[in-house]
């Protein structure tokens, strides 16, 4: 009970937060280029993800994604982003 009391505070901590940088930068061009490196867990991978790529890369043809399933670490650079 106490974890999802916490988690959902986190989420809405980082909604807020999404929101101000939103309110601060609201002209930036969001045609998206470049590589974006993607590691998660196979189940994230096939079971919530995968549904969306299809129009996600047709929106954004200038992106190339790389996907692993080799534990990578934001930290040192690795990947862009991580869904565990």
């Amino acid at each position: 009970m106490a974890t999802n009391c916490f988690s959902q505070e986190l989420v809405e901590i980082t909604q807020g937060i999404k929101e101000d940088i939103d309110s601060i930068e609201p002209n930036v061009a969001t045609n998206a280029q470049g590589k974006l490196r993607v590691f998660c867990e196979i189940r994230v991978m096939q079971g919530f993800l995968a549904p969306h790529w299809s129009a996600l890369l047709s929106q954004n043809p200038d992106i190339n994604l790389h996907l692993t399933l080799t534990p990578a670490s934001l930290a040192y650079g690795e990947v862009d982003m991580a869904f565990t």
